[in-house]
C-alpha cells in the first residue's frame, strides 16, 4: 500500500481532471476535484494516499532508525501523510472565495496544503544520503528532488504574489502538478528501495 497510495493519487487526478465537466487540469488545483457531486472520489484519494504515505513513513523510520537523517526524514514524511489524509475530509472552498467568506474546513485545508508543499521538496534531500547504497534509487531521488524543488519554488512564489498569481492563473493547476507528480513518483521509488533493502537484509 505504501507504493499504491501515491500511484492512485496521480491516476485519480489525471482521470478525474480529464472527465470532470467544467474542470481544467491546467488551471484548477487538484483539491478542486473534491468539490461537487463527484468530490467523494478525490476525498477518498486523499485518504488512501495519506494512509499509504504514513505507512511509508513507518517503513522508512524502521529501515533508517539508526541514523538521525533517516529518523528526521521519516517524521517529515509522516507529517505529509497525515496532512494529505486530513485534506480529504477538510474540503477546500471554491476558488475565488474571499478570506472573510472562507469556511473553517476550507481554511484548515489551506493550512494542511501549505505544510505539504513546504515539506515535499525537503524530504528527498534529507533521505538522499540514506539511499546511496542503491545507486538507481539515489539517482532517481536526486533528479526528482531537483525537479520538485524548482517547481515548488515557482508554485510558492506564484501563490504568494497577487500579480504573479493573476498572470499565471491559466496554468496554476499545471504548476501545482509539477510538484505533486515528482513527489508521488519519488514515494514509489522510496517504497521499492526500502523493499529491496529489506529483502537484501533477509538474505544476509
Amino acid at each position: 500500500m505504501a507504493a499504491i497510495g501515491p500511484i492512485v493519487f496521480v491516476l485519480v487526478f489525471l482521470v478525474e481532471g480529464a472527465i470532470r465537466p467544467g474542470y481544467s487540469p491546467l488551471r484548477d488545483y487538484v483539491s478542486a476535484l473534491s468539490l461537487g457531486s463527484r468530490g467523494w472520489v478525490q476525498i477518498a484519494s486523499f485518504i488512501v494516499t495519506g494512509s499509504g504515505i504514513l505507512l511509508l513513513a513507518l517503513l522508512t523510520g524502521r529501515a533508517f532508525r539508526s541514523r538521525a537523517a533517516g529518523r528526521t526524514g521519516a517524521i517529515l514524511l509522516g507529517v505529509i501523510g497525515l496532512c494529505l489524509l486530513l485534506s480529504g475530509p477538510f474540503v477546500m472552498d471554491a476558488a475565488g472565495t474571499p478570506l472573510d467568506g472562507s469556511t473553517w474546513h476550507g481554511l484548515t485545508h489551506g493550512v494542511l496544503g501549505g505544510i505539504v508543499f513546504l515539506l515535499m521538496p525537503v524530504v528527498p534531500w534529507v533521505l538522499l544520503g540514506r539511499l546511496r547504497t542503491q545507486r538507481w534509487a539515489w539517482t532517481l531521488t536526486l533528479i526528482l528532488a531537483i525537479v520538485m524543488t524548482a517547481a515548488d519554488v515557482v508554485f510558492i512564489a506564484v501563490t504568494k504574489s497577487p500579480d504573479l498569481l493573476a498572470s499565471t492563473e491559466p496554468f496554476a493547476g499545471l504548476i501545482q502538478r509539477c510538484v505533486l507528480t515528482p513527489f508521488m513518483a519519488w514515494c514509489v521509488v522510496l517504497a521499492f528501495a526500502l523493499s529491496r533493502r529489506e529483502r537484501a537484509a533477509a538474505v544476509e
